[in-house]
């Protein structure tokens, strides 16, 4: 149905940590994408955000090492040099790590 696309989809612009590596004009960029869609102006806070941070690194490592083994091997220079060395390291997290991180995942999702 058209114009239900995004319908109960809830979007928020978090500050603190998600904001420290932004330059100016990555700032300006997300603020000009997000602002006219967010239901409040407030920015807010998440005093977990490190730990959100990591989880996420270690989730999209594992799967994205996992998603295209052969691809690590035959296409190393096709791929953007840091996703490359992260999704080699996520070749060797161990399975109790990555549940680990999907409980985080799963607790922010509850708290947001």
């Amino acid at each position: 149905m058209r114009g239900q696309r995004g319908a109960g989809l809830r979007i928020a612009r978090l500050s603190g940590y998600f904001d420290a590596h932004l330059t100016p004009s990555a700032t300006a960029a997300v603020d000009r994408v997000l602002v006219p869609h967010l239901t409040s102006r407030a920015s807010d806070r998440h005093r977990r955000g490190e730990r959100c941070r990591a989880a996420a690194f270690v989730i999209t490592a594992s799967e994205g090492g996992g998603a295209a083994p052969d691809d690590l091997r035959t296409r190393r220079a096709d791929m953007e040099p840091l996703s490359r060395d992260r999704f080699r390291g996520g070749r060797a997290v161990a399975r109790g790590v990555v549940l680990k991180a999907q409980r985080v995942r799963a607790w922010y999702r509850e708290l947001v």
